[in-house]
């Protein structure tokens, strides 16, 4: 995941690809894998409380991204479609 991040903060274009791989590895593998996902998370706030370069470089990808798409396309973008959750997707 620290590997995702950083690519992320050094992108220059944000393409939506890197957060479709951060979504690959929080998402569980078994949509009643619940617990997978609650520490794919947790694992994903310590990386950026742990090193803040990720967190600002997260953020302005984020901001970024989501300034050039509407919401419905980035999330069917990531694999997650309407009528469904981030579990089931």
């Amino acid at each position: 995941m620290k590997n995702i991040l950083t690519q992320i903060t050094q992108q220059t274009s944000p393409e939506p690809a890197h957060l479709e791989a951060l979504f690959e590895q929080i998402r569980p593998r078994r949509a009643k894998n619940v617990e997978s996902a609650i520490s794919q998370i947790e694992n994903l706030i310590a990386l950026v409380y742990t090193y803040p370069a990720l967190k600002t470089g997260l953020l302005h990808y984020l901001d970024q991204l989501t300034q050039n798409r509407s919401g419905l396309r980035l999330l069917t973008d990531l694999g997650v479609l309407p009528n469904s959750g981030f579990f089931w997707s």
